[in-house]
């Protein structure tokens, strides 16, 4: 193909998410620490809070219970939320992913999981985000704070959350109390 001074140049022409490939093939790329094997997490969280910015209704509450699925390499965990969710005054089940840090304190299970989360609910046509700081102790419990932006309704909501591991607790409860728990 021929190309006259002057003229434009032809852009690439991207597959279905291919930056989004792109990006994390220079990522990995990027990556000089090594790390160690992959694991999973599965986390259940119960959130209530408060919608703020409307009207109506007279009671601006939340509720939800949420299941993450999640594949953790090193401190770093990718993890796909699902979960009912009450917007008073109307239910919906909002699902999406999540990709979250954490930084331990002295204790190396001990620390604060940094979050940045979207969902999308159908119900509803609405999409939210949040970001959450969560503080964990060895996977077993997890309190969290979840300040949120609903897209469609154009409103702040903050969330109180607490949660567990589940697949911590399962390695507590096979331990069977001989020291041996270790929970990752």
């Amino acid at each position: 193909m021929a190309h006259l001074p002057g003229a434009a140049l032809p852009q690439p022409r991207w597959v279905p998410g291919g930056r989004l490939l792109l990006m994390a093939a220079v990522g990995a790329w990027l990556s000089s620490a090594p790390c160690r094997a992959q694991s999973f997490a599965f986390t259940l969280d119960v959130a209530q809070g408060l919608q703020f910015g409307m009207d109506k209704p007279r009671t601006p509450y939340l509720f939800g219970a949420q299941l993450a699925p999640a594949l953790e390499l090193e401190r770093a965990r990718l993890s796909l939320v699902f979960g009912p969710s009450y917007r008073n005054p109307d239910w919906d089940f909002p699902f999406g992913g999540q990709l979250s840090l954490f930084v331990p304190f002295a204790v190396k299970d001990l620390g604060l999981r940094l979050a940045a989360q979207g969902e999308y609910l159908p119900l509803n046509k609405s999409a939210r985000a949040s970001f959450g700081i969560v503080a964990e102790a060895f996977g077993l419990i997890r309190i969290g704070l979840w300040p949120a932006y609903d897209f469609q309704l154009k409103r702040a909501e903050l969330t109180l959350s607490i949660g567990v591991d589940l697949v911590s607790w399962n390695r507590l409860i096979a331990a069977g109390g001989d020291g041996g728990y270790h929970p990752r």
